[in-house]
């Protein structure tokens, strides 16, 4: 469990998180998503001008000046 928590937090970095600065102890976009009580479903992700797939976010590592933005999918009819 230690491993864990290890690889989804880290030494806090200052992000842009849709538009705003934002620093984040998140290692990763799953991580920051989970912070931000947010379902990988639920949303679409861009970072740093690439769409993300689902798979992608554990994946994908938080870095100074990254640019992520989140974009809630409703779904209707």
């Amino acid at each position: 469990q230690m491993a864990l928590s290890t690889a989804i937090m880290h030494v806090p970095v200052k992000i842009q998180l849709n538009g705003k600065m934002k620093e984040t102890p998140a290692a990763t976009v799953e991580a920051l998503l989970m912070e931000s009580k947010l379902l990988p479903a639920q949303v679409a992700v861009e970072h740093n001008g690439t769409v993300l797939f689902r798979h992608e976010l554990a994946q994908t590592h938080l870095r100074e000046g990254d640019c992520i933005e989140i974009v809630r999918v409703v779904a209707g009819g």
